[in-house]
């Protein structure tokens, strides 16, 4: 079932290419809006926009705010993320209009002083250009990650459209 899916999607992917278009400008716009704000959005590559307010407290504190405005996301908490790396998740689609988009880019400006977003360790460490990432032990690492190699292997896979197999 799963590859019957798989392949219906890269059938509207084909046969409908303003939505790849749609989607990827919907993620352009909310990623430059968020990025002009202060927000760090610099690892955000795909349809999903990741914010990173920091631990618990400060995650929770984010997604209250942003509940109480009306703009939802997928949270995310250790074990699922590093100890002071919790997310709240934004996933952009083409259906988004460019007033949704400018929704959630008015409340993340209007509640930036109310969850702290100046004292995020992800807002400190996009003031300071730093390149480094940091493991979950608080150690620091240079260039890529095993999602970047995935993310690399997943742009470089073709679909056989006649076997429906990976070449």
């Amino acid at each position: 079932h799963e590859v019957a899916g798989f392949s219906a999607v890269l059938d509207v992917f084909h046969s409908e290419p303003w939505r790849r278009d749609r989607l990827h400008a919907n993620h352009a716009y909310l990623k430059h809006g968020l990025d002009a704000l202060g927000y760090n959005v610099s690892a955000s590559k795909a349809q999903i926009i990741a914010l990173e307010p920091g631990d618990i407290r400060q995650t929770t504190a984010l997604r209250d705010a942003l509940e109480k405005r009306g703009v939802f996301g997928a949270i995310f908490f250790p074990p699922a993320t590093p100890e002071k790396r919790c997310l709240i998740r934004f996933t952009v689609n083409c259906g988004l209009t460019r007033q949704d988009l400018d929704r959630i880019i008015e409340v993340c400006a209007d509640i930036r002083e109310e969850v702290g977003m100046a004292e995020w360790r992800s807002t400190k460490r996009k003031s300071t250009g730093g390149t480094k990432s940091e493991t979950a032990h608080g150690e620091t690492r240079k260039g890529s990650s095993r999602s970047h190699i995935l993310g690399d292997w997943m742009n470089r896979r073709q679909l056989d459209r006649k076997g429906r197999s990976d070449v």
